[in-house]
């Protein structure tokens, strides 16, 4: 059941963050908001892009909220995550301190 409910999630998830990064705010915010419950090898992208489309929305705390959920997951990892995972937390940490 584990393996289905990831897949499921895989592409909502990509529509989502392609929504983000077409500058689609709104729409990105209702498609990961959507996304519930959150399987746990997902919880990371979910909440580094909730957290940047949050941040954009001007929804600053919630943001910071999701943020440190993403931290707290890169911290979990046993490597510290992937390359593009930190890169992904790095970018949403640059953008949120920018404003």
């Amino acid at each position: 059941a584990g393996r289905a409910d990831a897949a499921d999630w895989r592409m909502p998830l990509l529509v989502a963050a392609a929504n983000y990064r077409l500058g689609s705010f709104e729409e990105a915010l209702k498609g990961l908001e959507e996304l519930k419950p959150i399987p746990s090898g997902n919880i990371l992208l979910h909440s580094t892009f909730l957290a940047m489309t949050r941040h954009q929305l001007g929804r600053t705390q919630p943001a910071w909220e999701a943020l440190e959920t993403a931290r707290s997951r890169l911290r979990g990892h046993a490597e510290a995550g992937t390359l593009q995972e930190r890169r992904l937390v790095e970018e949403a940490e640059r953008l949120m301190a920018s404003n």
